[in-house]
């Protein structure tokens, strides 16, 4: 019944970013849906530590770039090498399955089923974001009878929801010939090995609603049932997450499902907004036709490499106060065996960049903060913050001339630039004064892609035309949008 019976290595643009709020609604409105996402460190989500430092909540930020950095560098290793052992697709879900998902960065609430017993007529659950992942699954009430993955809620009951069918084996086109006796089925093998698998199934999904009391549906919707598993593990014992919400590119994705009902048009949004201490707070993601391309907003190409839905853009050097850094752009740029390149990647948290083109970057920025004067800055130590490379104490606020503006300078003549909150970690030191720290990543792999991570994008609108492989983006206060 497998799809493949390789490893598929999953990566999480859990899809979102450092996001700090309750998912409770999910707007469905003409044209497009709008959903609110939990981030980790929202108090409200299932991965939610209550007992952290800020310095804690900040080295936990870094710790998932990290980890996600690795899970990014065993796919583009596997991908360069171009090994017939392994199978990519862009259909696959990219993360680790355990580790208490260290790279899951958002959940959304989600009705699913109609189960008249019920009150309501339907059953909540969690699932993670991946908007590089084609498929949305979940665990069903027949993986008893196999094996489950431990989680608070109950598994889905599908023999009690009446709109609930198994896809019948190759005669649904979103069937691709893998299945269990007479109905379609999926797997998916996850890069520590374990896996989950499940019957290919079509349900209703449904959300809060805020035009008015009660929910809006959707019916038809294809997701995976799972009903086995192996080694996966959300988040131990306590976990509340029972699957994935797929937002990638294929024909079986969420985004992708919407499209003919006149809900999407292969386009979605975010604006994260900006949480003014380890990163952005309540942010949504929009699906929808209602998305427009706004003339004020700079636009840049969507690329592919090596089947895998990764967002790759054009990033052409690096900006400091306008003057650009001596970086050759080939630095940013994909080789010819699909290593390296620039993308856009809000499932981590933090950008990264290669150890060159960090070290510039600092060069530049230690010669601006000097300009301040003596006396007025100390440098922090090492592991002051973690990893973070450039930290400040800030003794005399009088004298200090403020922070430069970075900007990523990508195709098109679209530029990003950063304003000090969305550039540095900013904190109260022990004694009370302004600390701060270079919010980036240096990495040493030359194979790895530069990656512009959640924190970077904050007060952002970023639009994904996946018909048209092209990204819009400009500034936009995204407290007074969603």
């Amino acid at each position: 019944m497998a799809e493949t019976k390789n490893p598929i290595f999953l990566f999480l643009l859990s899809s979102l970013l450092a996001l700090l709020v309750q998912c409770h609604i999910i707007t469905a409105k003409p044209g497009g849906l709008t959903i609110e996402l939990i981030h980790g460190n929202d108090p409200q989500s299932p991965f939610y530590q209550p007992n952290l430092t800020h310095k804690q909540r900040i080295q936990a930020l870094t710790n998932q770039s990290i980890a996600r950095a690795q899970y990014l560098k065993t796919m583009t290793t596997l991908a360069a090498a171009n090994n017939q052992t392994f199978s990519y697709s862009p259909e696959t879900v990219r993360m680790l399955m355990n580790l208490n998902m260290a790279v899951a960065l958002y959940s959304v609430k989600i009705g699913i089923g109609t189960i008249p017993t019920s009150s309501p007529q339907f059953k909540l659950y969690n699932l993670v974001v991946d908007t590089a992942s084609d498929l949305t699954w979940l665990q069903c009430e027949e993986c008893e009878q196999h094996r489950c993955f431990a989680v608070v809620d109950e598994p889905f009951p599908s023999s009690r929801s009446t709109s609930y069918q198994h896809l019948p084996c190759n005669a649904h086109p979103l069937c691709q010939g893998f299945c269990i006796g007479d109905f379609c089925s999926f797997e998916r093998t996850y890069a520590d090995r374990s896996f989950v698998a499940g019957y290919l199934s079509s349900e209703t999904f449904s959300f809060d609603s805020s035009t008015g009391p009660g929910r809006e549906s959707i019916q038809g919707l294809v997701f995976g049932c799972a009903i086995d598993s192996n080694q996966v593990s959300f988040a131990g014992d306590t976990n509340q997450i029972s699957g994935v919400l797929g937002l990638g590119f294929g024909p079986r994705t969420f985004v992708s499902q919407l499209d003919p009902l006149g809900q999407s048009n292969g386009r979605f949004s975010y604006c994260l907004r900006r949480e003014r201490v380890v990163g952005p707070i309540t942010s949504y993601l929009k699906v929808g036709t209602d998305i427009q391309q706004r003339p004020d907003l700079s636009v840049t190409g969507l690329r592919r490499f090596n089947t895998i839905a990764y967002y790759y853009i054009n990033l052409l050097g690096i900006s400091v106060n306008g003057h650009m850094l001596p970086i050759p752009p080939e630095e940013f740029a994909v080789r010819d065996d699909g290593t390296g390149g620039s993308m856009i990647d809000s499932g981590s948290t933090f950008t990264r960049i290669s150890r060159h083109a960090h070290d510039v970057l600092i060069s530049a920025l230690e010669a601006v903060f000097a300009a301040s004067g003596e006396g007025t800055l100390r440098r922090l130590p090492a592991g002051e913050y973690g990893p973070f490379e450039l930290c400040y104490e800030v003794l005399r606020p009088e004298a200090f001339l403020g922070f430069p503006i970075i900007t990523f300078n990508l195709q098109n003549n679209a530029n990003m630039h950063m304003d000090h909150e969305a550039a540095f970690v900013t904190g109260a030191g022990a004694s009370g004064n302004l600390e701060f720290c270079l919010a980036m990543l240096p990495e040493s792999n030359p194979i790895m892609p530069t990656s512009i991570g959640a924190f970077q994008q904050t007060n952002y609108r970023f639009i994904y035309d996946t018909k048209e492989f092209k990204l819009y983006f400009g500034p936009e206060n995204c407290f007074a949008s969603s």
